[in-house]
């Protein structure tokens, strides 16, 4: 049936009731979600001896429960994450047993175990989410991602034959887009690696509107006076206030590449904007 028109529909028709079956969904720490057929199974608990009898009683119920309608979960196209804080910050107990962790199965037909495999980083919806939840990884590979379109459009971006105003809104459709997904995730992760978007996005400008930086400025426009540590967050105030872009919406905050141990900024609200 796979590529059928209808697929979709049956699909959907043998599976919608795995979301809150088997307890799941019932306010007991077990929950579910699903969004076409990539469907997230997931506990919380204390520890990870406590985590995962329970998960792996949820997985092979939805195993034999797929079975009754002849569908088959493969093992080896599964994946599990244990979601923890830094080893640092935990017992040595509690980082062995996150050593050990392990969901088994079994295959319906054969009744041969399958070990579904645990990763410190899953991709879902085309996101990366590692078991920090810091989302490094899913920014370092959109960034990689955003620069390979760059480089793609490498002669759109410098044809001085196009208007600046068309250069933006092609990299704001076909590069931005990119580097921003899946932003209301993590929109608050640290300055470090929201510094690595900046500056990516910085070189794209510049590249779009033909300013570089010059050296009578010592190669950077500043804002200078009070000093204050930015989270991502305070843009949007900053925005409000004219500080962040000019009235062609082209960021004018410009600064010097910072340490990931210093990530303050020089701000004066009262200065006039700069160009880049």
């Amino acid at each position: 049936m796979q590529g059928l028109v209808n697929s979709p529909t049956l699909f959907n028709i043998y599976t919608c009731d795995i979301i809150n079956s088997y307890e799941l969904n019932k306010n007991n720490d077990t929950h579910s979600i699903a969004y076409a057929d990539d469907t997230i199974f997931y506990v919380a608990e204390d520890t990870p001896d406590e985590i995962q009898p329970k998960l792996e009683k949820i997985v092979n119920n939805i195993n034999k429960h797929y079975s009754t309608w002849n569908l088959r979960v493969n093992p080896e196209k599964c994946v599990s994450i244990l979601w923890r804080q830094p080893s640092r910050q935990i017992s040595q107990k509690k980082r062995k047993q996150a050593e050990e962790f392990l969901i088994t199965t079994h295959k319906p037909r054969t009744n041969e175990p399958g070990i579904i495999p645990t990763q410190k980083s899953v991709k879902y919806l085309g996101m990366q989410l590692d078991y920090l939840t810091r989302c490094t990884e899913h920014v370092d590979t959109q960034i990689i991602k955003a620069r390979n379109t760059y480089k793609a459009l490498f002669r759109l971006l410098h044809n001085k034959y196009i208007s600046n105003r068309a250069r933006i809104i092609c990299y704001q459709l076909l590069i931005r887009s990119l580097l921003t997904y899946a932003i209301p995730i993590w929109w608050s992760l640290g300055a470090a690696q929201m510094e690595k978007m900046r500056q990516f996005e910085r070189s794209c400008l510049r590249a779009a509107l033909g300013l570089y930086r010059k050296p009578e400025t010592d190669y950077t426009e500043r804002i200078t006076a009070t000093k204050g540590y930015l989270q991502p967050q305070s843009f949007i105030e900053l925005d409000k206030k004219g500080i962040i872009q000019n009235e062609l919406n082209i960021p004018t905050i410009y600064h010097r590449s910072r340490h990931k141990a210093n990530k303050t900024i020089d701000l004066n609200p009262n200065q006039p904007n700069r160009k880049i």
